[in-house]
């Protein structure tokens, strides 16, 4: 059978036909996947109006500027941001986990939000604390430090936020000063009453931390700890042994047992734009409880809150 030729004029007719009829399908098809798209990216490119807040690259929030408003304008080493320094004191400083806790850990954090600064907290052995703050590597240090004269010399330090009784930690029981003697006493680097322990017992050692020191009393290396009673008791608590933290007996050969220490936020010298915005921050915390309610939170005795007038040890 033959088949008819081709004609090309026809066919080329109904092709231009049957493009007319589908261009408006086609056109259709396309504006409808362009609104799809739309449609996905505008919330990546926008954000909620009524929340107020970004979502940061690490995934957490960030409190827009204009809704913060400071109690004070103070003087920070980096703008924006408060650098705060602590060692592994707990209950007052912990590091465990990598995730900074304790009472001036929480005390520090409402400080922060209160001065609208973000907040970064390093960790280092608690010898290097204070000359951290001495040399302006950072703006504040926390955990458990005292008020003393000498510091006040080289840094500023605030007004008293709790009380910080002195504790023996020993096997035997120890609570009177005169007992140290002929016994082995150990101290953290750093702390107040390290003057005067050299000077009453019979043999005085320093360690660079609290763990290091616990770790000897157990051993039957060092006899006698000394520490705050907070720490001491906690660490029992925590981690257990064959010890008994008792409070220090009032003896006028060591100091530190008939006046307590006063905690406090020791800062820059010279920084009195900070000084005045600690303190009246510190005033605030605890006429509303919040120091109170803070030492309660790690099992110390809220009424520590209730330091008096500011001394010097």
């Amino acid at each position: 059978m033959t088949r008819p030729a081709l004609d090309v004029d026809k066919w080329a007719a109904k092709q231009t036909d049957r493009g007319d009829t589908m261009k408006p399908k086609f056109l259709t098809l396309v504006a409808l996947l362009c609104l799809g798209v739309l449609a996905l990216l505008l919330p990546a490119c926008g954000g909620d109006s009524d929340s107020g807040t970004a979502t940061s690259a690490e995934g957490g929030e960030e409190t827009a500027a204009a809704e913060c408003e400071a109690i004070a304008d103070v003087e920070t080493l980096e703008e924006g941001k408060l650098k705060v320094v602590g060692f592994e004191l707990p209950p007052y400083t912990s590091f465990g986990g990598g995730t900074p806790s304790g009472t001036d850990v929480d005390i520090i954090e409402r400080i922060a939000d209160e001065l609208c600064l973000d907040l970064e907290i390093t960790e280092a052995a608690s010898a290097a604390v204070i000359p951290a703050v001495e040399t302006g590597r950072a703006d504040i240090a926390i955990g458990d430090w005292n008020r003393t004269k000498e510091r006040e010399e080289i840094i500023n330090q605030t007004d008293p936020i709790y009380l910080d009784l002195v504790g023996f930690a020993s096997k035997e029981g120890i609570s009177n000063p005169e007992e140290l003697a002929d016994k082995s006493v150990a101290s953290v680097a750093g702390a107040y009453w390290n003057d005067e322990l050299a000077e009453v017992s019979g043999d005085f050692k320093l360690y660079q931390s609290w763990g290091q020191l616990y770790d000897d009393l157990l051993s039957g290396r060092v006899d006698v700890g000394v520490t705050s009673f907070a720490q001491a008791n906690y660490t029992l608590e925590d981690q257990g042994g064959d010890l008994q933290v008792k409070v220090a007996e009032a003896n006028d050969a060591f100091g530190a047992s008939t006046q307590p220490g006063q905690a406090d936020l020791p800062h820059r010298l010279g920084n009195e734009t900070m000084k005045e915005a600690l303190n009246e921050l510190i005033a605030e915390m605890k006429t509303d409880g919040y120091v109170a309610e803070v030492l309660e939170k790690y099992g110390l005795d809220p009424s520590a809150a209730e330091t008096g007038p500011p001394t010097f040890k």
